[in-house]
């Protein structure tokens, strides 16, 4: 699977948003659960008509962020 880099400025984004999102979460979610969520958002954004596949991830509410 390829994992694309993430420099040292966006880890810090997603460490802000995932402890200000694990406020208020009934279970905590990773880092790498906020980029999915990040990703799904784009893509939804971009690609209105088409649905995103979340078959073996975990389930979430979606944010309007």
């Amino acid at each position: 699977m390829y994992r694309p880099p993430v420099d040292g400025d966006r880890i810090k984004m997603l460490e802000e948003i995932a402890a200000e999102m694990n406020q208020t979460a009934l279970f905590t979610l990773s880092m790498h659960d906020i980029l999915n969520m990040c990703i799904d958002r784009a893509y939804l954004k971009t690609f209105p008509d088409r649905k995103v596949c979340a078959k073996k991830r975990k389930k979430y509410i979606k944010i309007d962020f």
